[in-house]
């Protein structure tokens, strides 16, 4: 128990602003306890959680259809496993069910559900949903565009926060570049109020470095792209390539990466904004 506390105390004098030590306090607290009201705390800390609440709290006594049985709408149940979702609704999924929840056809949703509360959980077509919801007569007020939402927020995740300090040269590492669009957004984020002497982008994965290298490459950026691992020594490390952007480092997987340190390589610029998406590679980092 010391060893966790002092572990506890580590984290939280890292901690730079109050937001976050909120946060992780109520992060810390919905772990040890489970207590819905930490977890209700954590959704409400951003103006779309707040919404999101309201919305199931607005539709309580209706039933609840996800629009998407994939990816966005299993996340849904995995993490509300206190909300009653109904049904699943897919246009394109030929299964009956997923998560042991139905999936309903769009012809079945217009005949026997048309007053459900409708979750659109898809980051790639939620306007074509939306469009279609409408077109069909479905209330607008009783639709939640959880795509829409999480879409938008991925794009701003890493730059959304007011109190971001701006230097007059920024220098940008990008740890887990993946397709290298944060790095442009980067050059978004800064605007005119900064001057992009240099990007360092590292991607270990070999066919998401090749697509980042070309995307960069044609954006006429001073920037810098490593087929690397960020880690704590050069070594070689066993890796589990994905597609989707979830690569990750592990002790079983088929593939070897190069792992570098960022001080062996950055050596001649200071630093002034890191950003890592390495899939849980910074407990060692």
């Amino acid at each position: 128990m010391d060893k966790f506390n002092i572990l506890i105390q580590k984290i939280w004098n890292c901690l730079g602003d109050d937001i976050s030590r909120k946060l992780y306090e109520s992060r810390l607290m919905f772990t040890l306890t489970t207590d819905k009201y930490w977890k209700k705390k954590i959704v409400s800390s951003t103006r779309e959680g707040a919404e999101w609440l309201k919305f199931l709290e607005d539709n309580a006594d209706r039933e609840k259809i996800i629009f998407g049985a994939g990816t966005v709408g299993q996340w849904l149940v995995r993490n509300f496993p206190e909300v009653q979702f109904d049904f699943f609704v897919d246009n394109f999924s030929e299964a009956s069910q997923r998560n042991k929840i139905p999936i309903l056809t769009f012809e079945q949703l217009c005949k026997f559900h048309k007053d459900a509360a409708i979750i659109i959980a898809t980051t790639l077509y939620y306007n074509d949903i939306l469009n279609q919801l409408l077109l069909a007569g479905f209330s607008q007020e009783r639709i939640f565009n959880f795509g829409a939402i999480l879409a938008d927020m991925t794009e701003r995740q890493y730059f959304d926060l007011e109190f971001l300090p701006h230097c007059s040269e920024e220098v940008f590492v990008d740890c887990g570049c993946y397709d290298g669009k944060t790095s442009t957004r980067f050059v978004d984020w800064c605007g005119k109020q900064s001057r992009v002497a240099h990007i360092y982008a590292f991607e270990p994965d070999a066919r998401s470095f090749i697509r980042c290298k070309q995307y960069l490459e044609c954006k006429n950026l001073p920037v810098s792209i490593y087929n690397y691992g960020v880690w704590n020594q050069a070594s070689k490390l066993k890796f589990n390539s994905q597609v989707n952007g979830g690569s990750t480092i592990t002790e079983i997987g088929e593939n070897l990466i190069e792992g570098r340190r960022l001080d062996d390589i950055i050596t001649e610029q200071n630093v002034t904004f890191i950003k890592m998406d390495v899939e849980g590679a910074e407990k060692t980092l």
